[in-house]
């Protein structure tokens, strides 16, 4: 009976080593991050945008979007997505023109890719996120004029 009543105080020190509980995840490559945004290829559409994303062969993944109003096109960006000093990077191209900011890898589960760059004005945050099999939301957040801001593209594979 007194061994049972010891029991609690002699595995104390093993729970309190979590290490030993559960081994710490390997941090996933740059290389293999890159590979993991093969969830965005395809060209998705509503009816004001549409975007194109290639696969990441090659080392890269390349975006064309069109914003339109009235039936024409009013605004174009290229988006690159790649490694750069060992992180994955989304450099942006304002219709066609490289801006002068990137925006690293923040977070990325499954997926959904979370890019930030704090300093920029807006927006700070970019969420791509496949959320169906022919679904893909892309998010911007950020404050501009010390307003919160948020954009919202809820997107469909396109089937021509």
């Amino acid at each position: 009976m007194r061994l049972r009543a010891l029991a609690p105080a002699l595995l104390l020190p093993f729970l309190a080593m979590p290490a030993l509980a559960h081994p710490p995840e390997k941090k996933m490559s740059a290389d293999a991050q890159l590979a993991q945004l093969d969830f965005l290829a395809g060209t998705w559409r509503n009816d004001w945008f549409e975007a194109t994303y290639t696969t990441p062969a090659g080392g890269m993944v390349l975006s064309v979007n069109k914003e339109f109003r009235d039936g024409k096109v009013s605004f174009f960006e290229i988006e690159r997505f790649d490694v750069r000093d060992g992180k994955v990077t989304m450099q942006p191209f304002l219709n066609g023109k490289q801006a002068p900011v990137a925006f690293p890898l923040h977070a990325l589960a499954g997926k959904r890719a979370h890019f930030r760059n704090a300093a920029h004005d807006f927006p700070q945050d970019l969420v791509y996120e496949r959320v169906a099999d022919d679904r893909l939301l892309i998010e911007l957040t950020g404050v501009e004029g010390g307003q919160a801001r948020q954009l919202r593209f809820d997107l469909r594979r396109a089937i021509d």
